[in-house]
């Protein structure tokens, strides 16, 4: 199978996952960093779009990791949580990405971004599912913090991708 194949099976399966599972704000997670959670978003998320009609969001810490084909944000965009204590940022964030929900057929956020709290390694929003990253530096290794925290806090896990590279 090319990669291009590979690819669209991969946008297939999301596709199918989204729509089983009723997923709009959907976590990209990995346990460590150079996963491939970036590579997965660009490579799938576009042809999700362009191949299943689906109006895609991506939210990224970095505007340097905007993704052509699809709408992008970057934490800037939520520059007007800043000076807002923890409880009100908290409820004028989750209040914003259900918005955002309501235009889009899924919202995808990078686990690394928006605000996190002292205990956490994942961004303080209740997504509707996960999507986890997995490569050969995590296969097979005990130590899965993000896992463990997705699970904590029930997140249903929709798909899970394995980067070769």
């Amino acid at each position: 199978m090319s990669n291009q194949e590979a690819l669209h099976e991969l946008a297939k399966n999301l596709d199918y996952s989204l729509r089983v599972s009723g997923a709009k704000k959907v976590l990209i997670a990995s346990d460590r960093q150079g996963e491939g959670k970036t590579t997965f978003a660009n490579n799938c998320l576009p042809l999700l779009s362009k191949l299943y009609n689906r109006k895609v969001l991506f939210i990224t810490d970095q505007s340097v990791n905007a993704i052509d084909g699809i709408d992008n944000l970057s934490s800037k965009d939520f520059s007007f949580l800043n000076g807002l204590t923890k409880e009100e940022a908290d409820t004028k964030r989750e209040s914003y990405l259900s918005e955002l929900s309501k235009s889009y057929d899924a919202v995808f956020l990078d686990s690394t971004t928006l605000k996190r709290s002292e205990k956490t390694k994942l961004p303080l929003i209740q997504p509707d599912g996960a999507v986890l990253v997995r490569s050969k530096a995590t296969v097979g290794t005990s130590r899965k913090p993000v896992t463990d925290e997705i699970i904590d806090r029930e997140i249903p896990v929709i798909g899970i991708v394995y980067n070769e590279a």
